[in-house]
């Protein structure tokens, strides 16, 4: 027969086990749901950016300006995508340089 202190002890341990395990599922699904919605966010923006691209004039008199546009739109889209990543992320601007 088992005693009372072992009864205890492996009904403690079954409990924390449970609760273990219950936290560890609960952090993982966060962190994928994040990550998820990061490239979500990420194809939004690359979707934004390639359709401004594509409907830029074709005219060869402007085609200058039109390279320019896109160079800018591009650098501004990555500008806007490394704000958003330094928004959620928990690392200091003078860490990242």
């Amino acid at each position: 027969y088992m005693s009372i202190g072992t009864t205890l002890w492996a009904s403690f341990s079954f409990v924390l086990g449970v609760l273990i395990v219950f936290r560890t599922n609960q952090a993982y699904a966060r962190y994928w749901e994040g990550a998820t919605l990061l490239m979500q966010v990420r194809g939004e923006w690359l979707n934004a950016a390639s359709s401004l691209v594509a409907f830029c004039s074709r005219d060869s008199a402007r085609r200058g300006d039109v390279t320019k546009f896109q160079h800018q739109l591009v650098r501004l889209m990555s500008l806007l995508y490394c704000s958003a990543l330094q928004q959620v992320a928990l690392v200091s601007d003078e860490d990242t340089e």
